[in-house]
C-alpha cells in the first residue's frame, strides 16, 4: 500500500511539473489560469523608452517566467494570457525584451520554450552581449561573402596566403568574384532543396509544427569554425534536432574532411582552386569520388559510418561490372 502511494505521489509531481496551462482543455476556465491571470493583473507593467518590459521586483520576474513557461513562447500575441491582459495588448509590447537588474536583457532558454519543464528555465541574457553574439553568428552564417562577413575576411586571407603577389592568378578581384558567385549558387541550391522537402512535409504529411520541419544543418558547426559553404551548410536537419544538438554531434574533423566536407573557409578555397583550376592544393579521396550525396547525408545523420558506406558503395560498383 505504501509503495502504491509513493508511486502515485511521484506521478502527481511529474504531471504537475510538465503540465502547462496552454495544454489544459478549456484552459481559461482552469483554476491555474485564473490564479496566474489574477496575479498578473495586480501589477503595473511599465516599459522603457524602447519598449523593454521593466521587471523591477522579484515578483514580476517570477510572473514573467511563469507567463512565458505556461505559454511556451516569448511571442506577445502568442501568450496564453494575452487576451486577458490589456497591458500585453498595448502597441510595442515585446515579452522577449526586458529590463532586469537595471540592464536590458533578452529572454532565452537552453532549449525551445515549448520544451522547458520549469519556469526557472526561462533565463535572461545581457542584451549587449546577446546582440554581439547575434552579430557574430550572422557574420559566420552569411554565405554571400559580403564585405565584413567571416567568409569575406577568411577567403581574402586565404587567397593572399596562397598567392601573395597575385602571380598565380588566384589572388585577384576576378577570382574573388568567381568564388563569391560559386558559393552563393551552390548554397542557394541546397537551401532550395530544403524548402522543397518542407513543402512536401506540409502538403503531403500535414506537418505544421516548425520544430518538425527541416532547417539547414552544419556538418561542422559554427562553434567549431565550420564555414557557410554547400559541403558543410545545408544538409537537412529538423529544427528540433538542430536546436538540441548544437555542436555536440559533430563528426570528427578528419572524418568530415575524408568525405569532402570543408571544415574551414581556407579548405573550401583550396578545394575549389584544385578542382576547377587544377591548383593541386587538395587531392580527392576515394570516399569523395565514390560516395553519393545520399551516402553523405546518411553519414552526417549518423545512420552509418563513412568506412562502411564506402565499402558498400565499392561492392555495388563491383557487382555492376
Amino acid at each position: 500500500m505504501a509503495k502504491n502511494v509513493g508511486v502515485n505521489a511521484l506521478v502527481d509531481v511529474v504531471s504537475k511539473k510538465l503540465k502547462k496551462i496552454k495544454d489544459f482543455k478549456n484552459h481559461q476556465s482552469s483554476a491555474e489560469f485564473k490564479n496566474l491571470n489574477e496575479q498578473l493583473s495586480k501589477h503595473q507593467w511599465k516599459r522603457d523608452e524602447d519598449n523593454y518590459l521593466i521587471l523591477d521586483t522579484d515578483e514580476k520576474v517570477r510572473l514573467h517566467q511563469e507567463a512565458i513557461y505556461h505559454s511556451g513562447t516569448t511571442k506577445t500575441k502568442g501568450n496564453t494570457f494575452y487576451p486577458n491582459q490589456p497591458w500585453m495588448q498595448e502597441k510595442g509590447v515585446n515579452l522577449g525584451k526586458v529590463v532586469k537588474g537595471g540592464k536590458r536583457r533578452r529572454v532565452k532558454a537552453k532549449r525551445a520554450f515549448d520544451k522547458i519543464e520549469d519556469p526557472s528555465e526561462v533565463g535572461y541574457n545581457d542584451d549587449l552581449l546577446y546582440k554581439a553574439t547575434q552579430d557574430a553568428q550572422a557574420e559566420d552564417r552569411a554565405y554571400s561573402l559580403a564585405e565584413g562577413t567571416t567568409g569575406y575576411k577568411e577567403v581574402k586571407a586565404e587567397l593572399l596566403r596562397l598567392d601573395p603577389d597575385g602571380s598565380l592568378g588566384f589572388n585577384t578581384p576576378k577570382m574573388f568574384i568567381e568564388l563569391k558567385n560559386e558559393n552563393k549558387r551552390t548554397v542557394k541550391d541546397r537551401l532550395a532543396l530544403i524548402a522543397e522537402l518542407n513543402k512536401d512535409l506540409k502538403n503531403y504529411q500535414g506537418i505544421t509544427n516548425k520544430n518538425e520541419l527541416y532547417s539547414a544543418g552544419h556538418a561542422s558547426s559554427r562553434a567549431k569554425g565550420g564555414p557557410a559553404v554547400a559541403s558543410n551548410y545545408g544538409y537537412p536537419e529538423t529544427k528540433a534536432e538542430n536546436f538540441a544538438s548544437q555542436n555536440k554531434k559533430d563528426l570528427p574533423k578528419k572524418d568530415l574532411e575524408e568525405i569532402g566536407v570543408d571544415t574551414s573557409w581556407g579548405m573550401w578555397v583550396r578545394r575549389y582552386l584544385s578542382t576547377v583550376h587544377g591548383a593541386g592544393f587538395i587531392k580527392q579521396t576515394e570516399a569523395q569520388r565514390l560516395l553519393t550525396e545520399q551516402d553523405k547525408l546518411d553519414i552526417l545523420s549518423r545512420k552509418i559510418d563513412w568506412k562502411t558506406a564506402l565499402s558498400a558503395r565499392i561492392n555495388d560498383l563491383h557487382s555492376i561490372y
